[in-house]
């Protein structure tokens, strides 16, 4: 039974690459964000229908085509009033760069994209470790607000708001293995929104 309710995004197995550098805060916080106060969280579900027009009528007929994976949106808020609290929100801001990258170039195993990441949240029937990609994020930086000015090892000296809204986009990427575990009668029973299986 998961006891931690609070909403966070997490590596999965051991891949902690983007909880190290700039993002090392992190690595006290199970390798990736968990969100500091309740993000904001948006779904919308929806169903595909081919529509088939016949002659001389004045109604449609509608074939199911298939139900979409509903995308997620979070928006959270990170207060920086503190050097700690800035520099967990720099190390948020780098986790999400480094999943959203593919390993290119000079990486040994460069072609790789970007990793399936873990998104929980307020308990089972909601969302609980949703396999989900980063599809985009949005960093505000207000022109009317007080900033901080600290220091991240490695990188030096920087500056962040002390109130900054990050908005994530999220798509559940489901493995074919976890497809084929899909029933609508265990999704009926509700038995497919335990054992961290992340169905939604």
């Amino acid at each position: 039974m998961q006891t931690d309710k609070r909403a966070k995004l997490l590596t999965k197995g051991g891949y902690s690459l983007p909880a190290t550098g700039p993002g090392s805060p992190l690595s006290k916080t199970s390798r990736g964000i968990v969100f500091p106060y309740s993000p904001n969280i948006t779904t919308q579900s929806s169903v595909d229908y081919n529509t088939y027009d016949t002659v001389h009528s004045n109604y449609q007929q509608h074939a199911y085509a298939r139900t979409r994976a509903p995308n997620l949106q979070v928006a959270a808020q990170f207060i920086n009033q503190t050097v700690d609290e800035a520099k967990y929100t720099a190390a948020a801001i780098h986790f999400l760069r480094v999943v959203t990258k593919m390993d290119f170039g000079a990486d040994a195993t460069r072609g790789t994209p970007p990793p399936v990441l873990n998104f929980s949240a307020y308990g089972a029937m909601n969302f609980q470790s949703v396999p989900v990609l980063v599809s985009s994020f949005t960093l505000a930086y207000p022109d009317d607000m007080d900033y901080i000015e600290f220091e991240v090892e490695g990188v030096g000296v920087t500056q962040l708001p002390v109130m900054m809204t990050i908005a994530i986009d999220l798509m559940p990427q489901y493995s074919p293995k976890r497809q084929n575990q899909f029933s609508v009668g265990a999704l009926a029973s509700g038995s497919l929104y335990k054992n961290n299986k992340g169905f939604i």
